[in-house]
């Protein structure tokens, strides 16, 4: 590539620029904007040990950067198709899942303009950040961008340095919790002990831990290096421990679905149970065991899940736990879909309702919250968007390479756990980023 890019600075025009650029460096310029916000954990982890408040890293600057960088991807790979002459059939055809996602982005903008450019559309809440232009970037920057990385190299290397990421981030915080610093713990009434991360809500730190779980091993049950599966086991043992202590039942149950749709990917392509992920199944189901011995929490929590299931079913009083919450929560979003159901109520305009009801103030459920947002075409937009593309990969499924089948298996995992969760600007990109991976195929998948 060093030889063609040095031919590229000799090119007079810009075209002739385009046309010598190869395809490979347009892959390395669209995976910046995952590098850059996979490695900001990192930041956060320095910004949390150096002033206890860690993510204005990811707001406002930095997300100016992935404006541009995502604008200039898109320039980039529309100037290649243009002087390369590739047919717009064929490029429908090739970002099948974008189609979807730029209809949904299309009616985000007109469910703002009905609904009014206020406050919460243009800059997002004051702690969340959310704005319309946040919410395009993850379809834009993220997906759009990740899906141009094709090639299995690249698409190695992100996998790696988000697991090594995790892994660093798992030995900090065990590392915390250890020594007692309390670092990564944010109180609740001086009495319960919440493991936050560098997050604002221990669940939101679930949402990490649940992809870092699933992408660690699932590379554990892919690759063939001994180094590389102990680096990624280590790595899987130590996040899964966290996320039992994390105690977030959602993910727990997510990153179980997600080691299980390893499992009956890898027996779709192989047409025989792949040992590895088997061993991480019941390693994982273990490793909870082994946890709810030292602490009860597991089986308390399934126990207080089905109390409140029971107590919903019946319609008791009961306290306003957590389940019983977000059934509240869904109750009223539905009641405000069938409201408003073409162009919802607009980016956080159910916020009161919710609030008024549960002192939450959203959904706790991504695909409700989209819906209640901006309208079920949109939502329906949004989720054959992501249909397109684990469809896609059943029909390619011989040319999956190993890094696009741990992509597709992390994004199930937080698809899972979007039933019970919200979108957040330090969470969201990782579906985004691993669909995009998942999607783009270069070559046959190495036996």
């Amino acid at each position: 590539m060093r030889e063609q890019l040095k031919a590229v600075m000799k090119a007079k025009t810009i075209g002739e620029a385009l046309k010598l650029l190869p395809w490979s460096f347009v892959e390395a310029f669209a995976a910046i904007p995952a590098v850059m916000f996979i490695f900001s954990v990192i930041v956060d982890v320095i910004m949390m040990f150096v002033i206890a408040y860690p993510y204005l890293f990811l707001l406002d600057d930095m997300w100016v950067s992935f404006y541009i960088l995502g604008a200039a991807a898109v320039l980039l790979y529309a100037g290649k198709c243009i002087v390369e002459k590739v047919k717009f059939r064929d490029i429908v055809k090739q970002n099948t899942p974008m189609i979807f996602f730029m209809a949904m982005a299309i009616l985000i903008l007109i469910s703002t303009t009905i609904n009014g450019w206020t406050e919460y559309a243009v800059n997002g809440h004051q702690i969340r950040r959310e704005s319309v232009f946040v919410y395009l970037s993850y379809i834009i920057v993220f997906f759009f961008c990740s899906s141009l990385v094709k090639s299995e190299k690249p698409k190695k290397i992100l996998i790696y340095f988000f697991v090594a990421i995790s892994l660093i981030f798992g030995i900090c915080v065990a590392a915390t919790l250890i020594l007692d610093t309390k670092t990564f713990i944010l109180y609740i009434n001086h009495s319960v002990e919440w493991i936050i991360g560098v997050y604002t809500n221990p669940n939101h730190y679930a949402y990490y831990l649940n992809v870092a779980v699933v992408c660690s091993g699932a590379l554990f049950a892919l690759e063939k290096d001994i180094k590389i599966k102990v680096f990624s086991l280590i790595t899987f043992l130590l996040n899964a421990v966290i996320l039992f202590l994390n105690d977030t039942m959602g993910c727990y149950i997510a990153s179980l679905g997600g080691l299980v749709f390893l499992l009956i990917v890898m027996f779709i392509i192989d047409k025989r149970i792949n040992l590895p992920a088997l061993f991480l199944i019941l390693m994982f189901v273990a490793i909870s065991l082994g946890i709810n011995f030292y602490n009860d929490s597991v089986a308390s929590s399934f126990s207080n899940m089905a109390t409140d299931i029971h107590n919903i079913a019946e319609n008791n009083d009961a306290p306003m736990d957590s389940t019983r919450v977000r059934w509240t929560l869904w109750k009223e979003s539905v009641q405000c879909i069938s409201e408003r159901p073409f162009f919802g109520f607009g980016t956080d305009g159910i916020e009161d309702r919710l609030r008024d009801l549960t002192g939450e103030e959203r959904s706790h459920n991504e695909y409700l919250q989209y819906t209640a947002f901006y309208g079920i075409p949109a939502a329906l937009c949004y989720l054959a968007g992501i249909m397109a593309v684990f469809i896609h990969g059943l029909k390619n499924k011989a040319k999956l390479d190993k890094y696009a089948i741990i992509s597709l298996a992390a994004a199930f995992a937080y698809c899972f756990s979007a039933f019970f969760g919200v979108s957040r600007t330090y969470t969201a990109p990782y579906l985004f980023i691993f669909l995009g991976l998942g999607f783009g195929i270069c070559r046959n998948r190495e036996k």
